[in-house]
């Protein structure tokens, strides 16, 4: 944007500060939301087209005029719409009959105070609406989309809750007492075995969605990935398997079965390396493509958008 909206850490931060994303494969794009917290202002939301392979920015920010900064923290800007936000893991596209992308949590601008809100993001109107607040929040909120039941799963702080994006309403189906900090995990649902799996930060952390038991298994072959910063991990539902990325060429398999990695290697002619993850991880960034039966992620607003064709043959 013209003029840069207030900052201290620039532009960058949409993506270098704690910040994740969605994928919208209703319209083949990437969607990238992020800043907060004292590092960057600007609330714009910007997309990776798969069709033209590039990026643009289809809504925001709000006005330099109409952003406070007085050190305070916002939830709202002055023209109504949310502020900017470490996002951590807690985007999703939820597609038909809604239609949104949708946000939940964060470390808000300037103050950095942790956010219960939820907003909505209408592709057709181009308006952001405010939606039930979560039961809990912290600031790593972790969250996957359920395609069977059509739901958003969430972890908070104390919480484990289920999003009917429908009826705008939260249900608490676990909680725990711990008093978790985590905020750099990533989570998927195995919808086979019918599992919410968070991994990261050197924690495996699983809900078993038919009777909301919370198990924290050892796994096996992967430490890299599991000590990880909220590593790349996606369901590739064309082969039916847990796929992460914690840079390099290899990607990983996770068997529920019985909680093992597998470490697939890229073919002996790859020639593109892509840039490693931002230190504070991939969070949302790293998202499947079932079109292409591939992986897509972004590091960096100052580097290149990789996509990794996953193997058909194994």
């Amino acid at each position: 944007p013209d003029p840069i909206p207030p900052n201290w850490g620039g532009p960058g931060s949409i993506i270098g500060a704690w910040s994740g994303g969605a994928y919208d494969w209703e319209r083949d794009r990437l969607i990238v939301w992020g800043g907060g917290h004292a590092d960057y202002s600007g609330n714009e939301i910007y997309v990776f087209d798969l069709n033209t392979l590039s990026w643009s920015r289809i809504w925001g920010p709000t006005p330099n005029e109409q952003i406070p900064d007085d050190g305070q923290t916002y939830e709202v800007y002055q023209d109504g719409n949310p502020s900017s936000r470490h996002t951590y893991e807690g985007l999703e596209y939820i597609p038909s009959p809604i239609d949104r992308f949708w946000s939940q949590g964060g470390s808000c601008w300037k103050g950095g105070g942790g956010s219960n809100a939820t907003w909505l993001f209408d592709f057709d109107s181009l308006n952001w609406e405010r939606a039930t607040d979560s039961p809990d929040s912290m600031y790593g909120v972790v969250s996957a989309w359920d395609p069977q039941s059509g739901h958003v799963f969430h972890q908070g702080q104390n919480d484990f809750s289920q999003y009917d994006p429908v009826a705008d309403s939260y249900f608490v189906r676990g909680n725990y007492s711990e008093g978790w900090w985590n905020d750099k995990m990533t989570a998927e649902i195995e919808p086979n075995a019918r599992l919410f799996i968070a991994i990261g930060q050197e924690q495996v952390n699983v809900w078993t969605l038919d009777t909301f038991e919370r198990q924290n298994p050892t796994t096996s072959g992967g430490d890299n990935v599991v000590n990880a910063n909220s590593p790349g991990f996606v369901w590739d539902s064309q082969k039916q398997r847990l796929v992460a990325w914690v840079g390099g060429t290899s990607v990983w398999h996770l068997d529920v079965g019985d909680w093992s990695w597998t470490e697939e290697p890229a073919s002996g002619d790859n020639v593109i390396y892509p840039t490693a993850p931002d230190s504070k991880g991939c969070y949302g960034r790293f998202r499947y493509v079932d079109k292409y039966h591939a992986v897509i992620v972004v590091n960096s607003i100052d580097e290149n958008v990789f996509i990794y064709k996953l193997r058909d043959d194994i």
